[in-house]
Parts: C-alpha cells; sequence; structure tokens
C-alpha cells in the first residue's frame, strides 16, 4: 500500500473512478475480494488500491488487513462507514470467551429479569444496556459475566434479519449531509444515554433521545432514529444501471453481476 500513498487522484481515469464508487454506493460495505471481482473488467488492482490510498474510497487503515480482502468492507467515504459501524459492528467485550452462548456485542439483545435488553456499549470495563421504555444501566463486566454464569441474562430472540435489512435500508437511501447529521447527533447524545447523564438536558437532546429510544423499540437498533426526517422522503427506486447491483450468492454471480 505504501507505492499507492503519494499518488494523485488524478492518476486514474475519472471514468473509471466513477465506476468503481458506483459501486460501492450501492453496495456499502461490499468486500474488497467482492468489489475487485466486480470491476475487474474496467478497474485494474491498481486502480482499486490507488482509490483507497487518495481516499477516493474509503478502507479503515487501521483495522483492515488489506492482504486479507476477504475481511476488508469498503464504502463511499468514512461517515457511511461509521454510520454502518454503529449499526451493524460487533464489538468484542472483556467477558470470557467460555461462555460464547450469550454474545455481548453491541446491538444484540438479552433477556434480563423478565425485560428485553439491547447491548449499546461494549467496553472494556463495562457494558451499557437499554431496555425497550429507554431506561439505561452500565454494569461492569465482571456483573455481567456473574449474572450470565447464574442464568440470570440469556440470549432474548434473534432479531429478524428484516429488521436488519430496514436498518440498512434506511442507511443506504439516506443522503450524505444527514448521515453526517446522525453521526454528529449520536457523538451528542451518548452521553445522555449513560446511568449518569449531564445535567442540564436541553430540549434538542431530550428530542434526540426520544427518537433514539423509539427507532430501538422499532428496529432494534437506536441510531437510524437519529438521521433527519427528510431521510424517508424521496423515490427509492435505483438509479443506476441494475448490472451494478451485487447479488451476494456466489463467486460467479459476483462476476457477472458486474460492468460489461
Amino acid at each position: 500500500m505504501e507505492d499507492y500513498l503519494n499518488l494523485e487522484p488524478v492518476a486514474i481515469d475519472n471514468q473509471v473512478t466513477r465506476k468503481v464508487l458506483a459501486i460501492v454506493e450501492t453496495n456499502p460495505g461490499i468486500v474488497l475480494a467482492d468489489l475487485i471481482k466486480i470491476a475487474y473488467q474496467k478497474a485494474s488492482l491498481d486502480d482499486i488500491y490507488t482509490l483507497i490510498a487518495t481516499e477516493q474510497i474509503y478502507v479503515n487503515l487501521n483495522t483492515a488487513r488489506l492482504s486479507e480482502p476477504e475481511q476488508v468492507k469498503v464504502f463511499a467515504n468514512r461517515e457511511i462507514a461509521l454510520a454502518y459501524e454503529r449499526i451493524t459492528s460487533v464489538k468484542p467485550s472483556s467477558i470470557p470467551s467460555n461462555l460464547q452462548s450469550v454474545e455481548i456485542a453491541v446491538g444484540k439483545s438479552l433477556s434480563w429479569d423478565g425485560e428485553s435488553w439491547d447491548v449499546v456499549n461494549t467496553g472494556t470495563t463495562t457494558t451499557g444496556l437499554l431496555r425497550t421504555d429507554g431506561k439505561f444501566v452500565e454494569l461492569p463486566n465482571a456483573t455481567v459475566f456473574k449474572l450470565i454464569q447464574d442464568g440470570q441474562i440469556t440470549v432474548a430472540p434473534i432479531q429478524s434479519t428484516a429488521k436488519q435489512q430496514q436498518l440498512e435500508e434506511l442507511l443506504r437511501h439516506a443522503k450524505p449531509q444527514d448521515i453526517v447529521e446522525a453521526n454528529h447527533r449520536y457523538t451528542q447524545l451518548l452521553p445522555y444515554l449513560s446511568s449518569h447523564p449531564p445535567v442540564g438536558i436541553t430540549r434538542t437532546i431530550r428530542r434526540w433521545r426520544k427518537a433514539y429510544q423509539q427507532a430501538t423499540e422499532i428496529y432494534g437498533n437506536g441510531f437510524v432514529g437519529l438521521l433527519p426526517k427528510n431521510t424517508n422522503k424521496g423515490n427509492y427506486k435505483p438509479r443506476l444501471d441494475p448490472r451494478v447491483l451485487l447479488v451476494q450468492k456466489s463467486p460467479e454471480c459476483l462476476i457477472y453481476g458486474g460492468f460489461y
């Protein structure tokens, strides 16, 4: 990758850049291996790595190993990557690995004392849980471990794939500026989701928190509730050539799903 870092964005033909970006925009989080297969007729491997190095398409180079393209997710920009992380990523917790029957990860639902709780934060020492009525608690990981061990915390019914698809669709159809705004709102709201929120909550923060809680009840994830309301307006019909759309079934389908 070092060989590409000093290249200017103009080093790649504009038409190639547009076609690669169209694939990534249509398939947020597409793995690098699939992107290479889809774009192989119009963009070389050098082209794609140059686009990554010059940040014309986004890969988190702090965590991704480009030597393992099957594990690398590609996005149109950092803001979109951050938004998808907030609805789909699984962050490792420090809960001992010998209890893998109960997965503690952001976005997962747990059953505790007859109530359903969503994992909204996993840290090195604590885990944040949000109940469906909006109540937030932050427990030491040692306490979570003990509750799991005693059978008091169990796995809640698995969220349907349909709900996850709804979350991704909402982000896919959101305008870039709306995603930036949702990320901003999430950063501002996060302290107020803790068990010890700052004093003096504003009306704006209260409104965002309510929207976050409502989205959590509907989708199992509150982040999409922070998207501006105008995100849900407009025509959702694909504007791109349908051959660009990713068919995630087999490598053969991926190849024939590309440009001709």
